[in-house]
């Protein structure tokens, strides 16, 4: 679980790769927000699943139940 963790901002200035797990869109999309960083999402063909990313530095599956 990652969701809006001050952890990833930690790790994402240190210029480091952030990839996590999650299983609802509402923390992370919380954490985009907050620190004003520009994501994009893809979705699998049949919806269980969308992929948050923001280039290479973040990857973030979340599963949708």
């Amino acid at each position: 679980m990652c969701g809006k963790t001050v952890d990833m901002k930690a790790v994402l200035d240190s210029n480091n790769q952030v990839i996590g797990v999650e299983c609802s869109t509402v923390g992370i999309e919380a954490f985009f927000q907050e620190n004003n960083i520009e994501y994009a999402i893809t979705n699998d063909k049949y919806k269980t699943y969308k992929v948050y990313f923001v280039g290479s530095k973040i990857s973030i599956l979340v599963v949708i139940v």
